[in-house]
C-alpha cells in the first residue's frame, strides 16, 4: 500500500475538523460558535468541508431550529459581498458589476461565474454561522461548584440558579426558550401572552405563564415543582397538540403546590403534592431529600463542594433511596450518616469519599 502522500492527509485532517464542528454546534456555548465563524472564515477549504460533511437540510435544521432565518435575504446579502470581493471594491460601489459580466464574451466566463457561486455560498454559510452566535444561541448563564446567583432577563422574568448550574437562553419574536444544561434554577415569569416562556429538557417542556416553578435535572428524571401560578409539561411530540389531555403519558398541568417527574423516556408522572419550603430549601443552602436515590444525593453534594467529592460504585447501592435534611456545605454530616447506614461502607481517599455495599 502507497504511503498517503501529504495533501490527501491534510484533506482527511480537515474533513475530521469539520465532522467535530457539527457535532460541537450541537451544545456550543457562545465562545465555541464564534470560535467556529473564524475557523470558516479562514479558508473556503473550511467551508466546502463543512457542506461535504452534512446536506444543506442538517446544516439548516442545526442553526434555525424555529426556521427564522430569510434564506432569500441572506443569499442576496453574500452574493453582493462576493461580488464586491471579486471587483476588489466595496459592496456599496459594485451595483452594475453582474450585469457588466453578464454581457462579458470571454471564455473565462463560467469559471467566474462558478467561482461566483463558491464564494456566494461560502459568503452565506458564514452569515449562518454568524447568526448561530448571535441569534440561536442566544446567552449562557452559569455558576461554579457552590455558588448561587440570580439572573434578570430581558423581559424583566428572574432566573435564580443552584450551584454548578448552567441554562442558556434563547428569546426571539415569539417565543421565550430557556434550556437547562444541567442543575436547578427557579424561574419567575413574566407573563406575555404573545410569547410564551417555556422551559427545555431533554425529553421535555416546561410551559409557563406569568408563574415561579423549580426545575431540577437529576441523573435519571428532571423534577418539577410549581411554587405559584401554573405550568404545563408536554413531551416534544405533544407540545403543539391541543388534543392532549392531563392523563396523556407525555403531558401534565400543575398548579401551586404540586410536582411531578419526567422520566428520561419522556413519560411524565402524575401530578402530587409537594412542599413549597422544602423544594426551594436549597436557596438558604440545605438539600432535602425525600426518597431520593444515593446516586442523586451524591451528585447534589457534589455540585456544592469543591473539597470532598463522592463516588457511588456498587450499582444497587447507587438506587437505594434514602431522607434525610443536610447542610449543604457540609457533606461531612452525610458521610457520617452513610457510615451509620445498613450495608454501607465508607472509605476516604483524600478529597474523594468512596461509597461501597458492604
Amino acid at each position: 500500500m502507497e504511503p498517503m502522500n501529504a495533501h490527501r492527509e491534510e484533506e482527511l485532517l480537515m474533513a475530521e475538523r469539520a465532522a467535530d464542528w457539527l457535532r460541537r454546534l450541537e451544545t456550543a456555548n457562545p465562545q465555541e460558535c464564534a470560535a467556529f465563524v473564524a475557523w470558516l472564515k479562514e479558508s473556503p477549504r473550511h467551508v466546502r468541508e463543512i457542506l461535504l460533511a452534512t446536506t444543506w437540510d442538517r446544516v439548516l435544521n442545526a442553526i434555525d431550529r424555529e426556521h427564522r432565518l430569510d434564506i432569500d435575504e441572506l443569499s442576496v446579502r453574500g452574493s453582493k459581498d462576493v461580488v464586491a470581493l471579486n471587483s476588489g471594491s466595496s459592496p456599496r460601489s459594485t451595483r452594475s458589476a453582474p450585469q457588466e459580466r453578464a454581457k462579458s464574451s470571454s471564455p473565462s466566463t463560467a469559471r467566474r461565474y462558478r467561482r461566483f457561486a463558491g464564494l456566494a455560498a461560502a459568503a452565506i454559510l458564514v452569515s449562518f454561522g454568524t447568526w448561530v452566535c448571535i441569534g440561536i444561541l442566544g446567552h449562557t448563564y452559569a455558576t461554579a461548584i457552590g455558588e448561587q446567583r440570580n439572573f434578570e432577563l430581558e423581559d424583566g422574568s428572574m432566573i435564580y440558579l443552584s450551584a454548578h448550574s448552567r441554562v442558556k437562553v434563547v428569546f426571539s419574536r415569539d417565543t421565550r426558550d430557556v434550556y437547562l444544561l444541567g442543575g436547578e434554577a427557579i424561574f419567575r415569569v413574566k407573563h406575555e401572552a404573545s410569547r410564551p416562556f417555556r422551559v427545555r429538557v431533554d425529553s421535555a417542556f416546561i410551559q409557563a405563564v406569568g408563574t415561579q416553578f423549580d426545575v431540577h435535572r437529576l441523573a435519571d428524571q428532571t423534577d418539577v415543582a410549581v411554587i405559584e401560578g401554573k405550568v404545563r409539561i408536554s413531551a416534544p411530540d405533544k407540545i403543539e397538540s391541543a388534543a392532549t389531555t392531563t392523563q396523556d403519558a407525555g403531558v401534565a398541568t400543575l398548579t401551586a403546590g404540586e410536582t411531578a417527574s419526567i422520566i428520561s423516556s419522556g413519560r411524565v408522572t402524575r401530578p402530587a403534592p409537594v412542599d413549597i419550603t422544602e423544594a426551594t430549601a436549597w436557596r438558604q443552602r440545605r438539600l432535602v431529600f425525600r426518597k431520593q436515590t444515593l446516586a442523586d444525593i451524591a451528585l447534589e453534594f457534589n455540585r456544592y463542594n469543591r473539597e470532598i467529592q463522592i463516588r457511588v460504585e456498587d450499582d444497587t447501592l447507587r438506587v437505594r433511596q434514602f431522607n434525610g435534611v443536610f447542610d449543604a456545605d457540609d457533606p461531612d454530616s452525610l458521610v457520617r450518616f452513610l457510615e451509620s447506614s445498613d450495608g454501607v461502607a465508607v472509605e476516604r481517599n483524600g478529597s474523594e469519599v468512596v461509597i461501597r455495599a458492604r
